[in-house]
């Protein structure tokens, strides 16, 4: 069989949706295209070094009923010596939705409802598309029907992966580490509740982070907990604040994870109003302490793409800045 090589200068091949694109090595990107004229999929294997890619239009045989609901594509890059892992992840739904659909009784009537979990090696993920004989289904790590969902952060620990799967059905989430040398699972650990997300801290440890407000007499609290899932250790801070005060970057729970490993919580007061801006008093305070050790006013509303968190003032350590644009 002759292998279908297409010229690069000829663009008018290609689909007009761009979907996923991974750069895989010096010589290879795998892009993931879709066409809305056509209702159409392909993978396209570039080959930068010679000029050249290989084309791969699922042909709903070997595996490829997988793709039809694709959802997106990731790398995963070689460790200690091994292949890398192209990553296909199918289902276009996102574990909230699904748990949402699930809780209302309306899970039934969605066609993306189930969820596969793909890891093709690289070279071999390589060598089938240019030999146009992928074999997906061979690949498949695990799969989510409609009582449950996954959830990926890329966490390696050297050669184990790590990924959640949340069982709306039992109220549990689980995390699980597979091997990378021959995809089998090793541990899975159990939590009680559907936890969104799952965030580690800087010594590798899984954590679930909370962050409440609870109403005292007259007196509002902010709760938060971090639980670490493989010590079982929990680390709780209560801070009284004003009636008007609230979290700061309360939506972005990485950025305040962050701010709170450092010994840190920021609020702003009044709520922050992006449509009428007004002077905002913010107040950086202390884990250790629970008090505010730094206050100032603004009247910026802020974004939380732009805050980039608290960093070490270079001038003097034992200063902490906060950066707002």
């Amino acid at each position: 069989m002759e292998v279908p090589i297409m010229d690069l200068d000829n663009t008018n091949q290609l689909p007009n949706i761009y979907s996923n694109i991974k750069m895989i090595n010096h010589q290879y990107i795998i892009i993931f295209v879709e066409n809305s004229e056509q209702n159409g999929f392909r993978f396209i294997l570039t080959d930068m070094v010679n000029e050249k890619y290989y084309v791969y239009e699922p042909r709903n045989c070997c595996g490829d009923y997988l793709l039809y609901t694709f959802s997106f594509m990731d790398y995963i890059p070689p460790v200690n010596n091994n292949d890398g892992y192209i990553l296909i992840k199918t289902g276009k739904i996102e574990p909230h939705e699904k748990e949402m659909l699930w809780n209302n009784h309306n899970i039934e009537r969605i066609v993306d409802a189930l969820e596969t979990f793909i890891l093709y090696p690289q070279s071999k993920f390589i060598q089938d598309i240019i030999l146009q004989k992928p074999y997906f289904d061979s690949y498949l790590v695990d799969c989510s029907l409609r009582n449950s969902s996954f959830d990926f952060y890329n966490f390696i620990d050297e050669q184990y992966y790590f990924y959640t799967k949340y069982k709306f059905d039992k109220n549990k989430t689980e995390l699980i580490k597979i091997n990378l040398h021959n995809l089998t699972k090793q541990d899975c650990y159990v939590l009680d509740g559907i936890v969104y997300p799952l965030l580690r801290d800087r010594e590798g440890n899984f954590c679930v982070f909370q962050c409440l407000e609870e109403q005292e007499n007259d007196k509002r609290k902010l709760k938060i907990v971090n639980h670490s899932v493989f010590k079982n250790e929990k680390h709780t801070v209560d801070i009284d604040i004003s009636n008007d005060e609230q979290l700061l970057f309360a939506y972005n729970f990485s950025l305040v994870f962050e701010n709170f490993i450092s010994g840190f919580v920021l609020t702003a007061s009044p709520k922050i109003d992006f449509i009428n801006p007004k002077h905002y008093k913010i107040k950086i305070y202390s884990t250790k302490t629970k008090k505010p050790v730094y206050e100032f006013n603004t009247k910026h509303p802020v974004f939380l793409h732009c805050a980039y968190g608290l960093i070490n003032d270079p001038l003097n350590p034992e200063e902490h800045l906060l950066l707002l644009f």
